[in-house]
């Protein structure tokens, strides 16, 4: 008899599998949602409880999972590290006034060079790479390789292409400002640029929580079901105003605790709730692509050169990764408004570009310069650059088979 997890499986690994759907309705565990366009969502049935779940299970059911990280005492001693070597960040000025904000905007993810290639960035990748394979990946990448094989998939592939690549896809470090908050995005899904997607290719987001309280996650369980990442719309994309009240009664909050890191695929159903940090947050988020193909998310050229000069890469979604919103080059060009809540610095985007960042990261404009909205790399601008990436840490940047 096939258990309820297998029919989340076939869900969320064959997308298209009616029998499995068709039992978890009949069961009252799943529901369909209808949007003004006619597409349909699966979520999870509101109350629906499931207990003693590994994390894979918790990943096909909810589309959810977490995995812990850092015990307590590695998570400080990861906390004070990242901060030291913020203040060491070469793409910055100090000052004696203690007023450097890394980058403008609520949502706080930093877009320099160093934020991504400094060695305790990369050493905690790593770390997180190493729990992540043992406690998630090597399972679902077999459950994956078993559903091929059924399907006939393999057939049709190059020998090559028989297996399931996984590469750690480089993502942003958030330092998200005591008293700031992002700005609200309803329910949206996030999708990568479709020519930069592969038929059977997965890619799953996520963070490790770095703060000594719970981070939390909004979004809809089970709207990951049934739905295959190529040819979805690319960029974030978002369900209509006239369906956001639809999902609402759907919606949960899910945890992530203190040193434990949050998974799931990049098209779940989220949203980014607006709140005020209680205190300076921490966060590195994390992508991962799972892909029948050995090329690379980047292509190989392109992830050399970010390595080599230390660049900044483009995020998972396939966007560049910005200094400052729109609204920072526009609205608040020349006028002042609140930066630093806590010290309550106030500034432009003029002035504090001035205030914060080398000559060399700005640009002119007609009357004016400003920091470049995308920085490039160390390499460019002449800054020093870290230790080259070692062999390992290399590896797990490309498409590699998990043994």
């Amino acid at each position: 008899m096939v258990s309820t997890v297998e029919y989340f499986k076939n869900l969320t690994i064959k997308k298209d599998c009616l029998l499995s759907k068709e039992e978890l309705l009949k069961n009252g565990i799943i529901e369909i949602v209808t949007d003004t366009n006619d597409n349909q969502h699966i979520v999870l049935t509101p109350g629906q409880t499931f207990s003693d779940l590994t994390p894979i299970e918790k990943l096909y059911i909810n589309g959810v999972t977490t995995i812990p990280i850092l015990s307590s005492s590695k998570l400080d001693e990861y906390r004070n590290k990242l901060k030291q070597e913020m203040e060491k960040f070469p793409e910055y000025l100090r000052n004696s006034n203690n007023k450097l904000v890394y980058v403008l905007g609520g949502f706080g993810a930093l877009g320099n060079p160093s934020s991504f290639h400094n060695p305790t960035i990369r050493k905690l990748r790593g770390k997180v790479y190493q729990q992540v394979i043992a406690r998630l990946f090597r399972q679902l990448t077999n459950d994956y390789l078993e559903v091929l094989e059924v399907l006939e998939v393999l057939e049709l592939l190059e020998d090559n292409d028989k297996h399931y690549h996984l590469e750690l896809l480089l993502d942003r470090f958030m330092y998200r400002l005591k008293g700031t908050a992002p700005s609200a995005e309803s329910w949206h899904r996030d999708v990568a640029q479709d020519k930069l997607i592969e038929f059977n290719d997965e890619i799953y987001g996520g963070w490790i929580n770095l703060d000594k309280e719970s981070q939390f996650m909004s979004c809809i369980p089970g709207s990951h079901l049934g739905v295959r990442l190529k040819g979805l719309k690319s960029g974030f994309a978002t369900i209509g105003k006239k369906d956001i009240d639809k999902f609402k009664p759907y919606k949960q909050l899910f945890e992530i605790k203190p040193g434990h890191c949050i998974i799931f695929p990049q098209y779940l159903l989220h949203e980014v709730v607006s709140k005020k940090a209680p205190y300076d947050m921490m966060r590195l988020f994390t992508g991962w692509r799972l892909s029948t193909t050995g090329k690379s998310f980047y292509t190989q050229e392109e992830l050399d050169r970010i390595i080599e000069t230390q660049a900044t890469p483009p995020l998972p979604s396939g966007q560049k990764t910005p200094m400052f919103a729109a609204n920072h080059g526009s609205f608040f060009l020349k006028k002042n408004f609140t930066i630093d809540p806590t010290t309550k610095y106030s500034s432009n985007t003029i002035d504090w570009s001035k205030d914060s960042f080398q000559p060399q990261l700005l640009v002119s404009k007609k009357d004016y310069v400003i920091v470049n909205r995308y920085l490039t790399s160390l390499e460019d601008y002449g800054l020093d650059k870290y230790d080259d990436y070692t062999p390992e840490e290399k590896n797990i940047l490309y498409p590699h088979k998990l043994s």
